[in-house]
């Protein structure tokens, strides 16, 4: 009897976990064709089902953190490539690349450089198994970390705004654009509220306040997705993007003009700027006055650069099209003398650029890409030019530029106001930060002097390196036993932080091999996580947030900033108060030499002019907690239990900033 009942239950134990592994299955499956549909959103979701039921299917973690990128869903993204990071780096080698890119597009650039730097080392060995061109890649984006962290702390003097929900929602909304009293916008929306068909169409608000907004009436097909739009000056002619999703699934460019009912049927502009079988998108229209009409698109035809490219072409007088041009490309007169001219664009790259606007105010050309030097994925872009020469490069900088998208830029200095779309911060969301963009401006401010709008700017940079600075505070440095000038009464050391650190960060493998010595397994592991946990979250963590602070306090002094610090410190209780004291006091005396020496002494003349100021607090044994073995016998827990180790240390307790 009791064997029928063994049995019985595990034929249903058996049957239970087939049951479970079919339904595994059946949401990977699911999960797949909702990735070949690009419905990211779904698959991630059908992916996170299917761990819940085993989250050690990496090869679905993987699918999963694929599925919320490409979602741009990054904190979701993030989670689950750190876990194949953690463990199974080897042979998942592209996610630390990815997990690199999330860091970034997260705001945390110094540790996005680290796994950058990790993903170009890893590349370097022969049995690399992961994409060796994303090294290139990656290289790229070290700088491009460097340069956001830069821009972050010297913003702009810009409030950038979000558009109310008269014209923002939480679905994408995108471009928007001046026509008279009017704003032009694209959002993407459900069609007749379904959850599942979504379709863009042009919105119109008004100009003052963002409100009302109402679809625009263009005679277009009732399947296709319309957005982008620009007008003419006078208003009786408006450009946008049509697709056809039911048909080739390509973006044309299509042209309305005002009749007395209202638009006209849309016609498709002519094949030279909508070649057959690519997409031609994004138009804007300039109108000069004393010259020919102007149209800038993006598009992905061949013959560019790479990716998606800007291209130029004149309107003439009777409304026909003359040469298209890629823009950013010299201009050669006589095809005879081609051979000699470098004929690579100063504009266009092997990336995207995208959404043109020319201003004509300042003869400004201003676009997004991924390629330059970013801070986020696309970045805005400006360069000065007439078409025939064009001025170098620049990025807008931080704020109007973010760790996200921003593009659409778009600028109206008589009505002193510009425009921008960004997935950024701040943008409202169906499902998750980041997903979809809003449309946000910004105010121009009225005419400065150059010596007013340098100090605006300084003192907006100074208070936002302030505040970033102050937040850093506390910050813990610690040492190794007796470390520096070990059975020293010195008060103060040659030695520098710096050498300490590294020094002890290398002692890493002793402590774990000392404090887990002679305990069980499960014990064992325990000890040396506790080792793990201290030396990266505390002891490493720690001096990046020095680094951070000394960087931005140099930022601060070269800015006319007196700078005082506050230290105290902090002993294990493995010797008299005395000398404890004087041990403080050395380690102390330690980062004094790590100020005056960094970057070969750089802030040293602030050291002796008295700019920087050290207030000093040393402290022995009886600051140490009480749980804390003063027993020199028993070095495991007096010297390598982290209890022990976290009393060794200093720290800046506070940072005073003044004028």
């Amino acid at each position: 009897m009791r064997k029928a009942i063994a049995l019985c239950l595990l034929v249903v134990f058996s049957c239970m976990t087939m049951a479970q592994e079919r339904d595994i299955n059946s949401l990977i499956f699911s999960g797949d064709n909702a990735m070949k549909q690009k419905n990211f959103y779904g698959a991630a979701k059908l992916y996170e089902e299917a761990l819940k039921q085993d989250s050690k299917m990496y090869d679905v973690v993987w699918k999963t953190a694929e599925a919320y990128r490409l979602d741009n869903d990054y904190a979701n993204a993030l989670v689950h490539y750190k876990t194949l990071v953690d463990k199974t780096e080897n042979k998942y080698p592209d996610a630390t690349y990815y997990y690199a890119q999330m860091l970034k597009s997260n705001e945390d650039f110094m540790r996005a450089q680290y796994f950058f730097k990790r993903f170009m080392t890893a590349a370097k060995k022969d049995n690399f198994k992961g994409d060796k061109a994303k090294a290139e890649q990656a290289e790229q984006e070290i700088l491009n970390c460097e340069y956001a962290w830069r821009q972050q702390n010297r913003p702009q003097a810009v409030e950038i705004k979000h558009a109310d929900e008269g014209m923002n929602s939480v679905y994408s909304d995108f471009g928007a654009s001046l026509s008279g009293d009017k704003v032009l916008f694209s959002s993407i929306r459900p069609e007749n509220d379904s959850a599942k068909f979504y379709i863009s169409k042009i919105y119109s608000t008004e100009n003052d306040n963002f409100s009302n907004a109402v679809e625009l009436d263009l005679d277009a097909l009732a399947s296709a997705d319309m957005s982008n739009p620009c007008t003419s000056n006078d208003g009786n002619r408006i450009y946008f993007s049509l697709t056809d999703n039911f048909a080739t699934g390509n973006t044309y460019i299509y042209q309305c003009t005002r009749t007395d009912d209202g638009w006209s049927e849309p016609q498709i502009l002519p094949e030279k700027i909508n070649p057959q079988g690519y997409n031609s998108t994004q138009p804007h229209l300039i109108e000069f006055g004393y010259r020919p009409d102007i149209l800038l698109w993006s598009s992905n035809r061949p013959g560019g650069e790479g990716g998606y490219d800007i291209y130029s072409c004149e309107i003439l007088p009777d409304g026909s099209f003359g040469t298209v041009k890629n823009i950013g490309r010299p201009i050669i007169e006589d095809e005879r003398f081609a051979q000699f001219y470098d004929t690579i664009s100063l504009i266009n790259t092997p990336g995207d650029e995208i959404t043109p606007f020319y201003t004509t105010t300042d003869s400004t050309l201003y676009f997004s890409s991924n390629h330059f030097q970013t801070i986020g994925a696309f970045d805005i872009f400006a360069t000065k030019g007439n078409f025939r020469v064009w001025d170098t490069v620049k990025n807008l900088g931080y704020p109007i530029n973010s760790a996200q998208n921003d593009i659409y830029y778009k600028v109206y200095p008589e009505e002193g106001i510009a425009f921008l779309t960004s997935n950024r911060k701040g943008a409202l969301a169906q499902t998750h930060q980041s997903c979809c963009n809003d449309i946000f401006y910004y105010n121009i401010e009225k005419f400065v002097s150059e010596e007013e709008r340098l100090a605006m700017e300084t003192e907006i940079r100074i208070a936002t390196l302030t505040q970033r600075t102050r937040l850093l505070v506390p910050i813990s440095l610690y040492f190794h036993n007796d470390i520096p000038n070990p059975n020293s009464w010195d008060t103060v050391t040659n030695q520098n932080y710096s050498d300490t650190y590294f020094s002890y960060m290398q002692m890493q493998e002793k402590y774990r091999r000392e404090f887990s010595r002679g305990l069980d397994r499960t014990r064992r592991e325990q000890a040396i996580d506790s080792i793990d946990v201290f030396f990266s979250s505390m002891v490493e963590e720690n001096y990046n947030r020095l680094i951070e602070f000394t960087k931005m306090m140099k930022e601060l002094l070269e800015s006319g900033q007196k700078v005082a610090i506050t230290i105290k410190g902090f002993t294990s209780p493995l010797n008299t108060v005395e000398y404890n004291n004087n041990l403080a006091k050395r380690r102390i005396s330690s980062l004094v030499n790590f100020f005056d020496e960094y970057e070969d002494g750089v802030l040293r003349q602030y050291i002796e002019s008295g700019q920087i100021e050290y207030k000093f607090v040393a402290f022995g044994k009886t600051m140490a907690a009480a749980n804390v073995s003063d027993d020199r016998n028993d070095q495991r827990n007096s010297v390598y239990n982290p209890a022990a180790a976290r009393e060794r240390r200093i720290e800046i307790i506070a940072v005073e900033i003044e004028k």
